[in-house]
Order: C-alpha cells, then sequence, then structure tokens
C-alpha cells in the first residue's frame, strides 16, 4: 500500500497547528467552537489575521482579543467562508482563502515521470508559461527545496517543492503548465517533493482550496488524507 497517514503523522500534524493557534493539541479533538485570543503570530508574516481551523467536530478560531466578541456571535458557516469571514468582521481584512488540509507520511505511489533537482531555468521556464495567479497560488516562489519534470522536449513542464513549517510538516507546492495537464507531470513533480520531505522526517501537507477539484484529486492520487478544514482573513487590509 502507498501513501495514507499514520496515526503518529496524524497527531504531529495537528501539533504543528496547534502550536501555530496557540492552543494545545488536544483543543482539536474537543467539540464545539473554541475562540482563542492570538495577535499577529497567526500568519508566517507576523500580521494580525483570524485564522479558522476544523477538524472533525472541533473548530479553532484563533483572532486578536478585540475581536473576541465578533467572531464568537458569527456561526460556523461563516467562520469557514473566508470572503464572508471578511465582509462580516468589524475591521478592514482581507480573505486569504477556505481550503481543505490534508497529509501524508507514507511513500506515495511510482509516478509515470522522472523529476529532477529544479534549476533556476526550470522555475522561469514554468513560470513564464502558467498565468501570475496560478503561480501566485502555488507558492513556489517561496519554497526551499523544489524539483522540476522535463516534458519530451527536455524543458520543464511541472515543478513542485516544499519548505519545512513548525518543525515537522512540510508546505506543498505545485504546478504544471496547461499544455501537458492531465497527463501525470505535475504528480510526478509532486512525488518528487513528497518523497524527499518524508526522507528528512517530516509530515507533508496538502492544502487544496475550496473547489479547486483539480488539487483535490491531484491530493488523493498521491495518498494525501484529509483532516480538516482551515480559512483566514488578514487584517489591517480593506478588501476594497
Amino acid at each position: 500500500m502507498t501513501g495514507g497517514l499514520s496515526p503518529v503523522g496524524r497527531w504531529r500534524a495537528l501539533g504543528a497547528w496547534a502550536e501555530a493557534l496557540g492552543v494545545d493539541v488536544a483543543a482539536l479533538e474537543r467539540p464545539g467552537v473554541h475562540v482563542v485570543e492570538r495577535t499577529g503570530a497567526t500568519t508566517d508574516t507576523g500580521a494580525d489575521a483570524v485564522v479558522v481551523l476544523v477538524v472533525g467536530d472541533s473548530c479553532i478560531v484563533a483572532c486578536p482579543p478585540d475581536l473576541v466578541g465578533a467572531v464568537r456571535a458569527l456561526p460556523l458557516a461563516d467562520l469557514l467562508a473566508a470572503e464572508r469571514l471578511a465582509e462580516l468582521l468589524p475591521v478592514p481584512a482581507h480573505p486569504l482563502g477556505t481550503a481543505t488540509l490534508a497529509f501524508i507520511d507514507a511513500p506515495p505511489p511510482a509516478p509515470p515521470h522522472a523529476a529532477r533537482r529544479a534549476t533556476p531555468d526550470d522555475v522561469e521556464e514554468v513560470r513564464t508559461r502558467v498565468g501570475p495567479d496560478e503561480w501566485d497560488e502555488s507558492g513556489l516562489a517561496d519554497l526551499t527545496e523544489r524539483w522540476a519534470v522535463p516534458g519530451p522536449d527536455g524543458c520543464a513542464v511541472a515543478l513542485a517543492g516544499f519548505s519545512p513549517w513548525r518543525e515537522h510538516v512540510a508546505q506543498l507546492g505545485v504546478v504544471a503548465v496547461p499544455e501537458v495537464r492531465g497527463r501525470g507531470y505535475a504528480r510526478s513533480a509532486a512525488t518528487a517533493a513528497v518523497t524527499h520531505a518524508l526522507a528528512e522526517g517530516l509530515v507533508v501537507q496538502w492544502r487544496s482550496s475550496i473547489g479547486n477539484t483539480t488539487s483535490a484529486r491531484l491530493g488523493a492520487a498521491l495518498g494525501c488524507v484529509p483532516i480538516g478544514r482551515q480559512s483566514a482573513v488578514l487584517l489591517g487590509v480593506d478588501a476594497g
């Protein structure tokens, strides 16, 4: 059997999120909506944010102290819809998105194509052939370890990479040029990134924006196991 998430891997993944939200990992196993005060530490940039994580019947909402009352008044459906949450908060806010979180800590299935360590030329080749929105969504510009898969002409057509997060987790990103999608190139690049992250003792996180069925299918093909949903809005930024 390939892919999957062990009980230990699940606990490590939850532990990373518990640390990010400022709660004990046991809080992610308690039913109900729990609002915790958290200032400036819920995003990698250090900016204030409202971050929502749902795992099973448990929902943790981390937000600055002055928004606790407003957040507690919102139903779960609004908390999990980043655009709606940004509209309802009494301060300027910008939605960062809502996504399914899936994880893997076992080797994925063998890929159909070989991957190589990405060179700067590989990165530039793929970046210029995908739209700027897709490139930004992939997060590959900020990932420290990257792999490329070449097409028939030897030029890179897919990239994937990861960066360690909260010590035990690897955040993954992947993108393929439009002309080769559906042919296994993205899965091959992602498999290389996952394999190397696992070799470093990390649990790999696959984040699929809600509605992005292509990403969800790719994560499933790798063997990633969904364990929750997450939404976030950045504060102090007017969406307009």
